[in-house]
């Protein structure tokens, strides 16, 4: 990203194709361009186009028209999931020669992408290590004349899944936030910062895994005051779900989370609670949650009693297996 800003004050490119896994770096660096096109005119020299509307002629033919009292116009393709040959042909040769009227910017979150074969500026935006993240933390309170200790910055990005927008938005609170104490500590953390869903379910996990059947119980509980029966039985079912393909796969944790959906942070932290459960246990207790779910859809079992239940028979498996 500092190498994007000290390239844009030497002047914008004609096109640009970012790609990573940090929505928040992807945002901030298609912001980072539109800026460069100083384009004072809004949705006049403005285009988007993503699944529902991209056309190749027609993106092409956008990015060859005069812009209307600007230098350049800013064209941004995001999140394009599949592209015929025939379309990915005329984008390629759209590439040996782009518009100098123009700024095509090809924006992807995808693993796997469908442009590396443009020749344009590459921009990696990419989850950052936990030594970039506490960095950016201790500069930003900074900007607030906070400071945090080494064990809060850790409870942070925890909280957060290493997800830079959010962490940026909690420490935005922190920041504003009137604090009895000089230095932010967990107990701060634990207090003002929201914990992502996904964390919540890490510590239930973790509970059990250590047959902590009062402290399972009591983060559960807590859990379901502000999420309804079914969000909550659908994260530890998603949960447990990726702890047993964590364990069983061989594949690298970026391709199991663009597999299932989520968040690489999400797989990394999965397979290292696998490690605490043994395969057969893992296998046994996806059974137990699909056997629950049937049985309260049935009317067999009422939804809040299924859920404690579950962590009882977790435990159950837990001791046994």
């Amino acid at each position: 990203m500092n190498n994007l800003r000290k390239n844009l004050e030497k002047g914008v490119l004609d096109a640009y194709h970012i790609k990573g896994n940090d929505l928040f770096l992807i945002e901030e660096a298609c912001r980072l361009i539109e800026k460069a096109c100083k384009n004072e005119m809004g949705d006049l020299n403005r285009a988007v186009f993503t699944d529902e509307n991209f056309s190749a002629n027609e993106l092409i033919s956008v990015c060859n028209q005069i812009p209307m009292f600007a230098e350049k116009r800013f064209v941004l393709v995001k999140n394009i999931t599949k592209i015929a040959d025939s379309e990915l042909k005329k984008l390629i040769q759209y590439s040996k020669n782009p518009s100098d009227s123009c700024v095509l910017v090809l924006c992807e979150m995808l693993r796997l992408s469908v442009f590396d074969k443009m020749n344009f500026e590459k921009v990696v935006c990419n989850k950052l290590n936990d030594f970039e993240l506490k960095k950016i933390i201790v500069q930003e309170l900074n900007l607030y004349d906070k400071e945090i200790t080494p064990e809060a910055i850790n409870l942070l990005i925890d909280f957060c899944l290493k997800d830079l927008m959010l962490i940026k938005s909690e420490i935005k609170k922190l920041g504003f936030f009137k604090l009895g104490k000089a230095l932010i500590d967990e107990d701060i953390i634990k207090k003002l910062v929201h914990k992502n869903e996904t964390y919540s379910v890490f510590e239930i996990s973790d509970a059990l895994t250590h047959r902590q059947g009062d402290r399972a119980i009591f983060l559960l509980k807590k859990m379901l005051e502000t999420k309804d029966f079914p969000f909550v039985l659908g994260l530890i079912s998603s949960h447990f779900r990726r702890l047993l393909y964590s364990a069983m796969s061989e594949g690298t944790d970026a391709e199991i989370a663009s597999k299932m959906g989520v968040k690489e942070y999400a797989i990394t932290k999965a397979r290292q609670l696998s490690k605490n459960f043994k395969l057969a246990q893992l296998v046994k207790i996806n059974e137990l949650i699909l056997d629950v779910d049937y049985q309260i859809k049935d009317g067999q079992m009422a939804n809040i009693n299924a859920m404690y239940f579950l962590v009882f028979a977790i435990l159950e498996v837990m001791r046994q297996v």
